[in-house]
């Protein structure tokens, strides 16, 4: 019924033309397809809604979060999809044009049932015009940053009373927040609480350190004193033998290569084979007496022909 009613240019008004919902008229062709844009991006942000939620309860990085989550997927499409069936090859005859006459296409008559076998794991995606708009933000670097709780900026001020403006070591405490993020945060309160800053900074509110806090919020586990003693202990006795085979090893192998030049020896002496010309050139360099260079000689025979 709305398709076949008209606007009535006379008394209809700008401002109920651009009203968001107008079911007047007959529907454009392309009307399905931005529907669907529509649907999915509604969908993609729900789903990035739902990796920053996680990733916060979590107390793991997004990025790490999200490339696992991505991961999963594909591993149960795969697993989803491990028994479908083979797409069907192109059976039929085919004919080709050689020298201005018909003739039969010799690779038509043999089937090779693994060429498109890859094609059953694939997913098909049909091209939507509406779902890649391009605006100021497509390329950027910038990304939604969910709003700091109350819980988060507690937390927050303890970490700078601890820390100071280490901000790498205080993003520590967020996995699921950048170091730019929290920065930005510290400058949002140093602009609207400057007073509670300066007493944060100065260790005013009585902050105490909490190893085990921080261990639980940064989500991470460290090695006691004694820990890294015994492995700074096994980490020289792995280096001590290492170091003996390696002598073992050149040892031997220096008494393999004196075992190697006493049967050569022995078997020039004894004529068993002839000496290569690189051998002869070294067992005559043994007996040479270097008096100089070349250069010396050419010098003296000129100061020597030079009359005084």
């Amino acid at each position: 019924m709305a398709s076949v009613l008209s606007i009535d240019e006379d008394t209809f008004t700008m401002e109920d033309l651009c009203k968001p919902s107008l079911p007047i008229g007959k529907a454009s062709s392309q009307f399905e397809l931005s529907q669907q844009a529509k649907k999915r991006k509604l969908q993609e942000r729900e789903n990035k809604r739902f990796i920053r939620e996680q990733a916060r309860k979590l107390k793991r990085s997004i990025e790490s979060f999200a490339e696992e989550q991505e991961e999963n997927s594909e591993k149960r499409f795969k697993r989803e999809n491990l028994d479908g069936e083979e797409p069907a090859a192109n059976l039929a005859v085919q004919l080709k044009v050689r020298n201005g006459q018909i003739a039969l296409d010799e690779e038509s008559t043999v089937v090779d049932r693994h060429a498109n076998a890859d094609d059953v794991y694939r997913e098909r995606h049909d091209e939507n015009p509406f779902e890649n708009m391009v605006n100021s933000a497509t390329y950027g670097r910038q990304r939604y940053t969910d709003k700091w709780t109350s819980d988060e900026v507690a937390r927050f001020y303890k970490a700078l009373g601890q820390w100071g403006t280490d901000f790498a070591l205080i993003a520590q405490m967020f996995p699921h927040r950048t170091r730019k993020q929290v920065k930005a945060k510290f400058i949002l309160e140093e602009k609207k609480r400057p007073r509670l800053i300066e007493l944060a900074l100065a260790n005013k509110l009585g902050v105490q350190f909490d190893f085990d806090a921080y261990c639980a919020d940064s989500n991470k586990t460290f090695s006691t004193l004694n820990e890294f003693n015994a492995k700074l202990e096994k980490l020289k006795e792995e280096h001590v033998e290492n170091l003996k085979v390696l002598s073992a090893a050149r040892e031997k192998a220096k008494e393999e290569d004196l075992q190697k030049q006493k049967k050569r020896e022995h078997e020039i002496v004894t004529g068993q084979r002839t000496m290569t010309r690189q051998e002869k050139l070294t067992q005559l360099s043994k007996n040479e007496t270097v008096i100089g260079s070349i250069d010396e000689v050419k010098k003296q025979r000129q100061e020597e022909t030079i009359p005084s």
